[in-house]
């Protein structure tokens, strides 16, 4: 009964809706509506509302018309930066300085010619005085360290081998030639006729039989050993004045050094020695 009025109702609201005017949205209605009637299912979902799913999507809009392809537009590119990059605070580097250009080489000048040593020469020459290691004869001088030097008297010729430096000849030897033989004795002058102390004295042999004669002397301070400087003949001493008598025996030929103590009588000669005549 139940089942009975309910299709009764629906079949007079199916005729009352069949009378009422469409929208227009009915006329695209889903499939299974037909205009006038529609299944007892249809009726019913149109009565509840149906939640969209999650998967819904939108309808899609109609496409725009594509826009005419516009030409590339040129790129300018920009010329690098003349300001000189900063350095990172955390990587310091110092900016490098611009490299200088090269000088020109130049030609370096010829070396210099080192001048030549002068040849050795021979002097000979007429001493005025010697002190210190020098001789002087008027306007130059002679630089020597021969052994000669302490027994040099003015007016004595020497010879010396050496080179001229300006004024002064560096000699490289140096020796008497004149007197050739002669005689020096330093000690108290009492024991050879000069009384006053010390002396150092010059003496030339003597002719035939005379006695060796004086050609120079100077004061000396005294000391305690006399010296006797004299040359050694094949006859015996030359120059040596008498009272300097007896000498050592035995010497050969030769320049000789004595030395010896003086006494009341005479000199004690104790020792000889030959005169090195050249510089060592």
């Amino acid at each position: 009964m139940k089942l009975f009025s309910r299709r009764c109702l629906l079949a007079l609201l199916a005729a009352f809706l069949a009378f009422l005017p469409f929208p227009a949205w009915a006329d695209s209605a889903a499939p299974g509506i037909v205009h006038g009637s529609e299944s007892k299912n249809q009726s019913e979902a149109r009565n509840y509302h149906i939640p969209q799913s999650r998967d819904h999507q939108e309808p899609s809009k109609p496409s725009q018309p594509e826009r005419p392809a516009q030409p590339p537009r040129e790129r300018r590119v920009q010329p690098p930066s003349e300001k000189p990059v900063q350095p990172s605070p955390h990587n310091h580097q110092e900016p490098s300085k611009p490299s200088q250009p090269e000088k020109p080489v130049q030609a370096s000048p010829p070396p210099k010619e080192r001048a030549q040593p002068q040849p050795e020469r021979t002097l000979y020459a007429k001493v005025q005085y010697a002190a210190a290691g020098t001789v002087y004869l008027g306007g130059a001088r002679i630089s020597s360290n021969s052994p000669w030097l302490p027994y040099l008297l003015p007016g004595m010729w020497v010879r010396a081998l050496g080179r001229w430096n300006q004024v002064q000849f560096a000699s490289i030897s140096l020796e008497i030639v004149r007197p050739q033989r002669f005689a020096v004795y330093q000690g108290p002058g009492g024991l050879v006729g000069r009384p006053g102390g010390w002396i150092k004295v010059w003496y030339l042999p003597g002719t035939g039989s005379q006695a060796p004669q004086p050609i120079g002397s100077i004061s000396v301070a005294a000391g305690a050993q006399a010296s006797l400087l004299f040359y050694n003949g094949t006859r015996g001493p030359v120059g040596v004045p008498p009272p300097l008598l007896p000498l050592l025996g035995g010497l050969r030929p030769g320049w000789w050094i004595l030395s010896g103590r003086p006494g009341a009588k005479g000199i004690d000669w104790q020792k000889a020695r030959p005169f090195p005549t050249r510089a060592p």
